[in-house]
């Protein structure tokens, strides 16, 4: 099989999780392949598309979004299928009073209420803001989706000696490793894809 690598540059961690909501977007790239967004975002165009929300549109009020969500998708780990109770928990979550995630307070801010339609529908109530698409999509990350399922299940939020929420993405989270003095002077990462 092919193999792609790519290499990153790391600084010391200032903060370690496995819980989204108490980590920044800077140190969050060891969970985010595990998690998808309810908007894509594609690379070569710059251009935003479909991911867990098939489609999305304005609302007649002018500040709330109508988000149609694509069935059938799986959490990993057998946490059942996606819905949009997951998309709820997943911003109740994430803007808890305790939320060291430098996203949180525009959250807290810009999200009013979600409003669950059905399983497949989900209205996002806001307090307007432009940036609220580009926001929620993968181009900016901050609102990964993850499985109340997950989280009801483990009963609190993962700490680092187990693993993360479950989420839809493509890879699944392995295990975590305590620092060493020589991990902490590590000064290059390499991922090996295959």
């Amino acid at each position: 099989p092919k193999c792609l690598e790519f290499r990153r540059v790391l600084s010391r961690s200032q903060a370690e999780s496995n819980d989204n909501r108490m980590i920044g977007q800077i140190y969050i790239f060891q969970l985010r392949p595990q998690n998808d967004f309810l908007i894509g975002y594609e690379a070569e165009t710059g251009k935003m598309g479909p991911e867990l929300a098939t489609e999305w549109k304005l609302e007649p009020d002018g500040k709330s979004f109508r988000f149609m969500l694509r069935k059938g998708v799986q959490f990993q780990k057998g946490f059942g299928e996606f819905t949009a109770k997951d998309a709820l928990f997943s911003w109740q979550n994430l803007t808890q009073p305790d939320s060291l995630q430098v996203e949180a307070p525009t959250w807290k801010r810009v999200v009013q209420s979600i409003e669950v339609v059905n399983d497949y529908e989900a209205i996002y109530h806001l307090d307007p803001d432009a940036n609220f698409l580009h926001g929620i999509s993968r181009a900016e990350g901050g609102m990964e989706i993850r499985s109340k399922a997950s989280w009801d299940k483990l009963g609190h939020d993962p700490t680092m000696q187990e693993a993360p929420l479950a989420g839809t993405g493509a890879y699944q989270f392995k295990r975590s490793e305590e620092h060493t003095s020589e991990l902490q002077s590590l000064r290059h990462l390499v991922c090996r894809l295959l």
